[in-house]
């Protein structure tokens, strides 16, 4: 009986897999089309012939560059100064200890970067 499970859950595990890995497939695969094959001839195998210069003209014509260091600028700035393991335990602080008086529902203060709770939930 113990095997008979541990094969069906390896069989949804493998299903499950492939059901999350099948879009970045796609994505990669659609990358590397010509808008015929993407629009009919060929629309989930691979690309009968592979641009790889579609990237570079995704990078020079459409601006991606910047657009990606923009994004970058940002991510840093947000984990700089927001998601620190320096100012999260002290807001967690802050609002634990100084409760807003309108708020009579539970609150979980403090997550930091990992997803840890800096301080436990409060009742008011």
């Amino acid at each position: 009986m113990k095997k008979v499970k541990t094969s069906v859950m390896y069989i949804l595990l493998s299903l499950w897999t492939l059901v999350n890995l099948f879009p970045l497939y796609w994505m990669f695969t659609f990358s590397l089309k010509t808008n015929k094959e993407i629009f009919g001839d060929n629309i989930i195998g691979l690309p009968k012939e592979w641009l790889w210069s579609n990237y570079s003209e995704a990078l020079d014509t459409g601006n991606m560059a910047l657009y990606f260091v923009n994004s970058a600028i940002v991510t840093f700035a947000t984990i700089a100064l927001q998601r620190s393991d320096f100012l999260s335990p002290l807001s967690g602080f802050v609002r634990t200890a100084n409760p807003f008086p309108s708020e009579p529902v539970p609150q979980v203060v403090g997550i930091n970067i990992n997803g840890s709770a800096s301080s436990l939930v409060r009742r008011l």
